[in-house]
């Protein structure tokens, strides 16, 4: 595949652990919760009670959309736009793939 057309990405290898949250959003999401607010959420969740995926998309999107429609004067947020989120938790980390596509995850 030509894969020259791709102007702008990002490429990250992390070590995965069981129980680890990869979240993916759009900048509704991004531009409305910051990095500080996010990880403290993060942590809430993995407290919390219901610890599902989707519970923990259904907060962000709540807090995304409420902070979207505060004016940007009272802290970030403020900017109306399209939110859309991908909540994952690792919950093994056995390759299902042959060769290194899953070799970043970690017991």
């Amino acid at each position: 595949k030509d894969l020259s057309s791709l102007s702008h990405y990002d490429l990250v290898t992390l070590k995965l652990r069981r129980g680890d949250l990869l979240i993916a959003g759009t900048d509704g999401l991004f531009d409305n919760i910051g990095d500080l607010e996010l990880k403290s959420m993060a942590l809430a969740h993995h407290k919390g009670r219901d610890r599902s995926a989707q519970a923990f998309a259904d907060t962000l999107l709540q807090r995304a959309a409420d902070a979207a429609r505060a004016p940007a004067e009272f802290g970030p947020g403020g900017k109306l736009d399209d939110i859309a989120i991908v909540v994952a938790e690792v919950q093994t980390a056995t390759p299902t793939f042959q060769g290194t596509i899953l070799s970043n995850t970690d017991e």
